[in-house]
């Protein structure tokens, strides 16, 4: 890391706490919201500019969108501060009371931000940095981004100098926490938090589903923002029975969305995504139709390279499947999708979410707010709907604990302390046995169960074949009997 003053005073305001002040973190984040309410025509505007060209004169719905999305996120973390609450947990221990839920932030944050939606991109993990208790620096390299340069101007004017840096240059920093939203892979490391922008997502229709309503969600989805977000649908995977349906359905609502669009847009395809779509065209693995504005490929071939790529851009792969075991098996040997949407009726949605390795899946819907921000980070916190980052995911559990522990534990105490001075550690060692070799409450299951397939098997044709041996004797013995009886009388 630089050896700037700007880092020097990061790191002294990291030695002395100066962000665990609860009313100081309030006042950041009035102050950073203030700022973005000032900003706010500069703000969309930039962020207009940025997706439809530098011509542009008025915000776009989609900036409008992501800058409303942001502010949301502002609020919600903001509201999560209880000064009260605060005030009361940091003088449990004093008053005799443990205090199990005390955390505290990691200390530095460094956050990497995507290009995409970059506004939300950047607000909301600063507004959560610093909800938790950190300070923050953000990687900002000169770019020719319009968004860029205006926060580059209102972050400083927003946030105080001793927390907060902005970086041109990458942050080398052994005991930051950093935030990087512009991985490839799915392997973070534990001060980390990574978001992998390659990992894909996947749509299925079902021949149960409302096909209209599929289709306008997800081409919705795949060509908002430009098709960019992480949480665009790469291909969808339709049942044979309703894939003419929902083709017609999609060319209907692609062509409606861009001539509503395409105005105030302009394009920002990967050259590698025309390249591979170009070269399955050739090799007959695709059949592609659309306009200028968008492509949907009818794959003909399912080990083709666009079925397992990152698609980014307003293009649509749409693979036919003839029943739901081979919508899942084709995709059974692929890596944890991103997200699933599933498009069916309610039982064919739980056995497609339980057989599908998605790490959030969505029935009948896309929402909106996925597409805004990057992927969620690979964490084992919990996101806060509808936001990609938490608190919570900025600091680490420190709990503190004053009263005794229970009973059963207190026995071990007294084993292991040598603490029992009436000498009956043998009765004590024999009671501590008793209750370890109890055995666990049953389970519940019926008995008629415990019989499985083939037991059920062997005493139905036990029962037939005892049900007419057993009768045949029966009937053999009288007849030999009352033959036996009339010789006897001769």
């Amino acid at each position: 890391m630089g050896s700037s003053a700007g880092m020097d005073q990061i790191r002294a305001a990291v030695i002395d706490g100066r962000t665990a002040n609860i009313r100081y973190r309030q006042n950041e984040l009035q102050s950073l919201h203030q700022t973005l309410r000032s900003y706010v025509d500069e703000l969309l505007l930039a962020s207009t500019k940025d997706s439809c060209g530098d011509g542009s004169t008025e915000a776009s719905l989609e900036a409008d969108a992501e800058y409303s999305h942001t502010m949301s996120a502002v609020k919600q973390f903001y509201s999560s501060l209880n000064f009260e609450q605060s005030h009361k947990d940091e003088y449990l221990l004093a008053n005799g009371a443990d205090n199990p839920s005390r955390r505290v932030g990691k200390g530095l944050v460094v956050i990497r931000p995507t290009t995409h939606t970059r506004l939300y991109s950047i607000i909301s993990p600063i507004a959560a940095a610093i909800t938790a208790g950190n300070c923050v620096c953000l990687e900002l390299e000169d770019t020719m981004l319009n968004i860029d340069r205006v926060l580059k101007k209102i972050l400083p004017e927003a946030l105080d100098s001793d927390t907060f840096y902005i970086s041109n240059t990458t942050v080398e920093e052994p005991s930051a926490f950093i935030v990087d939203q512009t991985a490839t892979t799915s392997q973070p490391t534990l001060n980390q938090l990574s978001s992998n922008s390659s990992s894909r997502t996947i749509a299925i229709v079902d021949r149960a589903a409302d096909v209209d309503l599929a289709a306008k969600a997800i081409i919705n989805a795949r060509f908002s923002f430009q098709g960019n977000s992480a949480y665009s649908p790469d291909f969808v995977i339709v049942n044979d029975f309703v894939k003419g349906g929902f083709t017609e359905a999609c060319i209907r609502h692609a062509s409606k969305f861009h001539t509503q669009k395409s105005q105030s847009r302009r394009q920002h395809v990967p050259s590698s995504t025309k390249k591979v779509f170009k070269d399955a065209e050739e090799k007959g693995q695709i059949s592609v139709f659309g306009s200028s504005d968008f492509v949907l490929a009818d794959v003909r071939e399912r080990n083709c390279s666009i079925t397992k790529m990152k698609v980014s851009g307003c293009y649509l792969p749409i693979l036919e499947c003839t029943s739901l075991v081979d919508a899942l098996m084709s995709q059974k040997s692929e890596s944890t999708f991103l997200a699933a949407y599933l498009f069916s009726d309610p039982p064919t949605a739980k056995f497609l979410a339980q057989h599908l390795d998605a790490s959030v899946t969505y029935v009948n819907q896309i929402p909106a707010h996925l597409l805004i921000g990057p992927a969620a980070p690979i964490t084992s916190q919990l996101s806060p709907i509808p936001h990609k980052y938490s608190p919570d995911m900025f600091s680490s559990e420190r709990p503190e604990y004053i009263l005794p522990p229970s009973k059963e534990l207190l026995t071990l105490e007294t084993i292991l302390g040598g603490t029992n001075a009436t000498g009956g550690d043998e009765l004590v060692a024999r009671e501590l046995r008793k209750n370890a070799v109890e055995p666990l409450p049953k389970t519940g299951q019926p008995l008629g169960h415990a019989v499985g397939f083939f037991e059920q098997g062997i005493f139905l044709g036990a029962g037939l074949f005892l049900s007419i041996v057993i009768p045949s004797l029966a009937y053999g013995s009288w007849v030999l009997g009352r033959s036996a009886w009339r010789l006897a009388k001769r």
